[in-house]
């Protein structure tokens, strides 16, 4: 893994530039680029007069100021943990961009993917149905960053890594559907049972005021489940346990 501080990573830091727009009084947000793997995408083929592409992984760090008036939009953050201050977190990027840069077309196209799964490619690009070589052929560089804190890690997937904020409670609703019998299910997202399911952490010190109701179909009348049928198992994503029937 190749560390880039923050002085010496001009080049990879005005690329990514777009992920925080930053005020000429605030104090720089990115602190910190990883890249993990740089290498020739698809084996260095060459896309038309553009030539090769090269693909780069990066994980950047921020540290954010919840003092700074830029970042009051940001809900609770004045309530994350600090490191000298500033709220610290990271995030995945990939970035696809001419290995010859005279080449290149000088835009930039953002994914912000949904779920961790970039718009432009799908999985880790082993070949080359797995992209849309237009933007290639047409000279773009890509780049995807991660911003949901819940996706799973995969290698595919791009997450960003939050801090728990604190001192907040109350009650929290989450509909899932059962399509086979079960003796547990996540109550956090999740899709297909690949995507999401790592949801809020459920807090181990308050008492656990559940409430649990079912219905046959979604339009249909919801009833209660006694407390006998299950309970919850606490952590990042709380899990109900019991007998699920679809």
């Amino acid at each position: 893994m190749k560390r880039i501080g923050p002085l010496g990573a001009t080049g990879l830091l005005a690329l990514l530039s777009f992920l925080i727009p930053l005020a000429p009084e605030s104090t720089t947000a990115v602190r910190q680029v990883d890249v993990t793997a740089r290498g020739d995408l698809l084996g260095g083929k060459r896309f038309g007069t553009v030539g090769s592409y090269e693909k780069i992984i990066a994980r950047v760090h921020f540290a954010l100021d919840p003092a700074n008036a830029h970042n009051r939009v940001i809900v609770d953050l004045d309530r994350a943990p600090r490191n000298k201050g500033r709220v610290e977190l990271w995030a995945d990027v990939v970035v696809l961009r001419p290995k010859e840069r005279g080449r290149g077309n000088g835009a930039l196209l953002v994914d912000v993917p949904n779920r961790g799964g970039p718009l432009s490619w799908r999985g880790t690009i082993a070949n080359e149905s797995e992209i849309d070589t237009w933007y290639l052929h047409q000279g773009y560089t890509l780049a995807s960053i991660g911003w949901q804190f819940d996706v799973r890690d995969a290698p595919d997937r791009l997450r960003l890594a939050a801090p728990v904020a604190h001192g907040i409670a109350g009650r929290v609703r989450s509909d899932f559907v059962v399509i086979e019998r079960s003796n547990e299910h996540t109550v956090a997202h999740v899709i297909q049972d690949s995507i999401g399911g790592a949801g809020y952490p459920v807090s181990a010190h308050a008492p656990l005021r559940r409430r649990i109701r079912a219905r046959k179909d979604l339009r249909g009348h919801l009833y209660g489940v006694g407390s006998r049928r299950g309970g919850y198992r606490t952590g990042r994503g709380a899990r109900f346990y019991g007998l699920l029937q679809a």
